[in-house]
């Protein structure tokens, strides 16, 4: 199976000025967004979220922290998690700063730092207001699975973080932008260069992360479960379910040393010379939120702790 030849990463031709630099990827953090608002603003008027929506405190100044958040741990995340050797050899490629005069931009988003960033937020926003922090987080978790969705079509659209080679039927072969887009689509269908069949992980990930984890946790929310615990059954299931595509998901690079004092000697993110199977970085990040999400599911659920619906925000 071939990759939608007529997909681009791009929303409108490359070579149009300004708006050729517009990419799917970025749009698709727009959407997440925006449909988080609108879910949110749903919350606030169905009375489960008692924040104002345009006052001091409210649904706007909510979305600015987390929106900081989010991207900042996302940044922050990928040189912590995948190239920590970065902050010593290129701290400005962090905040998007390159030698080349032609080319402004993130080269990689983490998802674990990005959730880290979120809570972070979430936090800071609950104590500078005076809420408590669960009253935000169980509602903010039911509206993360949105961002995640839209983020992971982008990078399929973007064709980047496909999986493994596989001989199966659900094998798809990917473009291979070696020099760029317009490169790759100036040359004959016959000349294009593709990966070699790959599982499309991307949807896998959508579909889990997203969409199905969007309705266990709305499920979760209709259900009226008792403070607390629609965050941490979000964390478990975001942990199970990524867990679980890497074993078909090809792993991240992990820079692993120097060379030369300058660049990064790179390696796949495996731990399998210590377990004797491929446990890949994204596993061993995710693994431990599942068990954490589970701890922490048993306690809140033998604490006194009210429900979602009935929680007030205490000035």
């Amino acid at each position: 199976m071939k990759y939608p030849e007529f997909l681009s990463p791009h929303v409108f031709p490359p070579a149009w000025p300004v708006l050729g630099n517009i990419r799917w990827y970025g749009v698709m953090y727009l959407a997440g967004i925006v449909v988080g608002y609108f879910l949110m603003k749903y919350f606030i008027k169905k009375g489960s979220l008692k924040i104002p929506l345009e006052e001091k405190g409210g649904l706007y100044d909510f979305l600015f922290y987390v929106v900081i958040g989010i991207i900042a741990g996302a940044r922050l995340g990928f040189f912590i998690f995948y190239h920590p050797a970065a902050f010593i050899t290129a701290p400005w490629e962090i905040i998007g700063l390159h030698f080349d005069p032609f080319y402004f931009g993130f080269d990689g988003m983490s998802y674990h730092g990005g959730m880290i960033g979120l809570i972070i937020a979430v936090a800071l926003f609950a104590k500078r207001f005076g809420y408590r922090f669960y009253d935000i987080a169980d509602c903010a978790a039911i509206a993360v699975p949105f961002g995640l969705f839209f983020g992971r079509m982008g990078n399929f659209i973007n064709a980047e973080l496909y999986g493994r080679e596989t001989s199966g039927v659900f094998g798809m072969r990917f473009p291979i932008y070696e020099r760029g887009y317009a490169w790759w689509a100036s040359l004959a269908p016959a000349d294009r260069p593709y990966t070699n069949p790959r599982f499309p992980s991307q949807l896998y990930e959508a579909a889990l992360e997203g969409l199905l984890l969007f309705l266990i946790l709305f499920i979760a929310y209709k259900l009226k479960v008792k403070r607390g615990i629609t965050f941490w059954l979000y964390i478990t299931c975001y942990g199970l379910f990524r867990f679980l595509v890497e074993f078909v998901r090809e792993p991240n690079e992990w820079a692993i040393g120097f060379q030369n004092g300058m660049h990064f000697i790179q390696g796949q993110a495996t731990l399998q010379q210590f377990t004797g199977f491929m446990f890949t970085a994204g596993m061993a990040y995710s693994l431990p939120m599942a068990i954490i999400g589970i701890i922490f599911i048993v306690y809140r659920s033998i604490s006194p702790a009210d429900t979602i619906v009935q929680a007030k925000g205490v000035r």
